[in-house]
């Protein structure tokens, strides 16, 4: 057989509810999800977590796809990514249920951190425009200025006996959001490793940020499947206070650090050591100011995080040092997609993308699509007696 095939597709809205929603039976056993197939669907919402609507529009379009305006594309991938981000806790829970322990996994290293976000904000109605070269054609939008403003990053990463990585959950929310949706999802993905490995190790690694010790260490805490964890001030934040230091002291800056990077690594009471010299510059009188402000500093630094340097024992425990899984997340999950030239976001949007980042690369969006699709967009249509008339 050739040539078109005429399908019925009857719509239904509710009596004497005018211009309510519509239900279309056939998109419902057929599992449509905001007018696309699920196969589409999962397509688009690959493409708006990898870059712009008009990204995806040209790779369609170099498919030699029939493909949607750009603005269609654009509103269905706002529409998918706040879906999941909405139903981001049952999502994640039935992608847990398949997902096993990397093979050699030892320790679970969660880290979190902030980055900037270009945020769009309203500006009052009469704030002054810059002058135009030429006449609007259209009618100009309101007054808007961008704003950086600070968004959450968190991963839960592998590690094997050696302390290498061995694979990374990472994570992300908006400023407006808040971080306690990704602390939740990280704690959700201890318990599920623990579950299946009660041997596994749980160490802390980010930098020195009181804020995100105060978050993730309370969330900790509150972990009924967490007993202890480990500590650590990620070791290139630390040996860049320490750089600070050495460099404000008289003597040479490089082996200064040497000295303390090789002893930090011998030992774990090398800190307190490192904290009686600074402490002995700071008392000497013969400082300028700036160097003295500085050596107080990292002084401070060292005696805050001291307890969080054990870089000695635990490396050859085989935990990492670094927080390069967290530090990493900031730029590829991120900046990446988030901070082009140009860009600029409002909190719905971010979320929205953020929502479809994560899930793509935590190799999650086939389970996200397909969960999505049963319990949102896809019901059992049964027929039923004609209605008298």
């Amino acid at each position: 057989m050739a040539g078109p095939l005429r399908v019925r597709r009857p719509s239904f809205r509710k009596v004497g509810q005018h211009n309510g929603p519509t239900v279309i039976p056939l998109d419902k056993t057929a599992g449509i999800v905001e007018r696309a197939t699920p196969a589409f669907a999962q397509r688009v919402a690959m493409g708006k977590a990898d870059g712009p609507s008009r990204d995806l529009h040209r790779q369609l379009a170099a498919s030699h796809r029939v493909t949607p305006s750009r603005t269609t594309l654009e509103a269905m991938g706002q529409r998918i990514g706040s879906a999941l981000s909405e139903r981001r806790v049952h999502i994640e829970a039935v992608a847990r249920r398949s997902e096993a322990l990397p093979e050699g996994a030892r320790t679970i290293c969660l880290g979190l951190d902030r980055t900037s976000a270009p945020m769009e904000e309203d500006l009052p109605a009469d704030t002054p425009r810059p002058q135009r070269k030429r006449p609007r054609v259209r009618k100009a939008p309101p007054p808007v200025t961008v704003k950086y403003r600070m968004a959450y990053i968190g991963t839960v990463s592998f590690a094997d006996a050696e302390g290498e990585v061995l694979t990374t959950f990472k994570y992300g929310t908006t400023r407006d959001d808040g971080p306690a949706a990704i602390l939740h999802s990280m704690m959700r993905d201890v318990r599920r490793a623990l579950a299946q490995d009660p041997e596994l190790r749980v160490v802390v690694i980010q930098d020195a940020a009181k804020e995100m010790w105060t978050l993730l260490t309370t969330a900790l805490r509150a972990e009924p499947s967490v007993d202890r964890w480990e500590e650590l001030v990620d070791h290139y934040h630390a040996m860049g206070h320490l750089w600070n230091a050495a460099d404000a002291m008289e003597g040479r800056t490089d082996a200064t650090m040497a000295e303390w990077r090789a002893s930090l690594r011998e030992s774990d009471d090398a800190i307190d050591a490192i904290a009686l010299q600074l402490e002995h510059e700071t008392s000497r009188g013969f400082y300028r100011p700036k160097y003295r402000i500085a050596i107080e500093d990292e002084l401070t630094f060292v005696t805050n995080n001291g307890a969080r340097t054990r870089y000695a024992s635990l490396r050859d425990a085989g935990f990492p040092i670094g927080s390069g899984p967290t530090e990493g997340a900031c730029k590829s999950f991120f900046s990446v997609r988030c901070k082009r030239s140009g860009q600029r976001w409002r909190n719905p949007g971010l979320a929205a993308t953020l929502a479809c980042r994560t899930h793509l690369l935590n190799d999650r969006l086939p389970v996200a699509m397909r969960t999505l699709r049963r319990r949102d967009y896809t019901a059992v249509v049964k027929p039923v007696a004609k209605l008298a008339a």
